[in-house]
């Protein structure tokens, strides 16, 4: 059972892994106020990388939380061609989350740069309904 091998990782067979709370799924979730503090205070005994080795050989999924910028330049971000740069007319090159959505047929394309701020409020409230008076109100110019 996963969680008895994690409270195993952990060393806390003896307190967590007896605890009547935490015996099941449901009552692990019911008590979760109880147990995310205990186990953040195991964990917080290691560095990061020491848990994930072990719970690596205890086969228990886990994955490091990434911060954006180790998540844009991650080797399967980037083998998996999920940035791609569009030329912006103001800002030069725009780097921006590709189309997680791959189809050979129909490979997604980029044809446009990300708008600017407001680019596109006239165009949008006019869509809506909006009369030239009404964009006029919240600050757009409706000749534009």
């Amino acid at each position: 059972m996963l969680w008895a091998r994690f409270t195993r990782v952990l060393g806390a067979e003896e307190t967590l892994g007896r605890d009547a709370r935490f015996t099941s799924n449901a009552l692990r979730i019911k008590h979760r106020d109880e147990l995310i503090p205990a186990v953040q205070q195991i964990l917080e005994q290691r560095p990061a990388a020491a848990w994930l080795e072990r719970l690596a050989q205890a086969q228990i999924p886990a994955a490091a939380i990434q911060t954006v910028g180790e998540a844009l330049t991650d080797p399967q971000t980037l083998a998996r061609g999920l940035i791609v740069e569009i030329e912006h007319p103001t800002i030069g090159v725009a780097r921006s989350i590709a189309n997680p959505v791959r189809l050979s047929a129909t490979p997604p394309l980029y044809r446009l740069p990300p708008p600017t701020l407001g680019e596109h409020t006239t165009a949008i409230l006019r869509e809506l309904g909006c009369s030239p008076e009404e964009i006029t109100a919240v600050g757009h110019n409706p000749s534009i």
